[in-house]
């Protein structure tokens, strides 16, 4: 064993342990939170486009039955909540690097301050006079602005779901190896 406590001797790699292990405790435990998110968001951006092909579907049935009933109504609001969950992770996400290393890693074509709007419209919908939904009108952005794609992706008060999900995975990519074991 080293001086670092690494057991096979790789000098490299105690440096980075070292590093890990003296880390104060707030900051390990925002990186496993930024980590979780990370996947979070990665993950919900596929139940989001799942239930936009699911919805789609239902649409055509919809239209093919020339009735709309209780079965018709599940998926637009499945797809909806899908929707503010991908945002609410998307928002802890943030959190997270905040607390981590305050670095956003921010990404071209994503506008982290609109996701956090965004976030907080959906969420305090019954609030019309909300900041929020005052900063996103002022922006001309209407958060239940929900257009999509044949395979399921889209666009949400201006966000496109396929930068919010590569977002995450890159920033999965660069935190994880701070923390050697993972």
């Amino acid at each position: 064993m080293t001086e670092s406590g690494n057991l096979d001797g790789d000098a490299e790699m105690g440096a980075i342990v070292e590093w890990v292990e003296g880390a104060p405790q707030e900051q390990r435990e925002a990186h496993d939170q930024a980590l979780i998110w990370s996947l979070a968001t990665e993950r919900q951006d596929g139940r989001v486009r799942r239930a936009r092909m699911d919805f789609m579907a239902e649409h055509e049935r919809t239209l093919a039955r020339g009735v709309y009933d209780d079965e018709s109504a599940e998926p637009p609001r499945r797809m909806q909540s899908e929707i503010v969950l991908m945002f609410t992770a998307a928002r802890q996400l943030l959190r997270a690097l905040k607390s981590f290393d305050n670095n956003h890693r921010p990404r071209q074509g994503l506008d982290h301050d609109r996701v956090q709007l965004l976030r907080n419209a959906l969420e305090h919908w019954d609030d019309p006079t909300g900041s929020a939904l005052t900063k996103l009108a002022a922006q001309g952005v209407d958060p239940k602005d929900n257009r999509w794609r044949s395979d399921g992706s889209g666009i949400v008060g201006g966000i496109d779901d396929r930068e919010l999900e590569a977002w995450a995975r890159a920033v999965f990519d660069d935190i994880r190896t701070w923390d050697p074991w993972y």
